[in-house]
Parts: structure tokens; C-alpha cells; sequence
């Protein structure tokens, strides 16, 4: 389970390092998702727009899985004229 964290916590070193390899394996379930950037090596010297990947990552991704729940077919809706 992640830690949660209050607004006076600072994370550590190893707290980050978890978060960039849970970031990486949500990545890694859509290896062809087009336009996911790469992610930073680490959080050392974070910049804006390393930032901005990685939300763009888990926002992509996110967008993947709500794609998928919505475009599933029910059963015999095709065979029942339902396109």
C-alpha cells in the first residue's frame, strides 16, 4: 500500500523511487499507447516538464482503461443488429 502523505511530509529518496517504478509499470501495460513520453530516470533535479510527463503518463493510461470499460460489446449485440 503507498503511503499516504499529509501537506507538512517530504518524501525520501526511496518514497520516490517507488512512486517512479508504480509509474513505470502502469506504463509498461500499454507499451504501444502512442505519445507517452519516457519517464525521468529519477526525481533528482525534477523538472517542469518531467513533471508534466508524468502526468501525462498516468493520464493517458488512464484514458486507455476508460476507453476499454466503454467499448465493450454486450453479449449478441452484434448478432442482433446492434453496431
Amino acid at each position: 500500500m503507498p503511503k499516504q502523505y499529509t501537506k507538512h511530509d517530504i518524501p525520501t529518496p526511496p518514497d520516490m523511487a517507488e512512486y517512479l517504478a508504480r509509474v513505470a509499470a502502469v506504463r509498461g501495460v500499454f507499451p504501444g499507447l502512442p505519445g507517452l513520453p519516457a519517464l525521468p530516470p529519477n526525481m533528482d533535479g525534477l523538472t517542469f516538464q518531467e513533471a508534466n510527463d508524468i502526468e501525462r503518463i498516468l493520464e493517458r493510461v488512464g484514458q486507455a482503461v476508460d476507453n476499454i470499460r466503454e467499448s465493450r460489446i454486450f453479449s449478441g449485440e452484434i448478432f442482433a443488429g446492434g453496431f
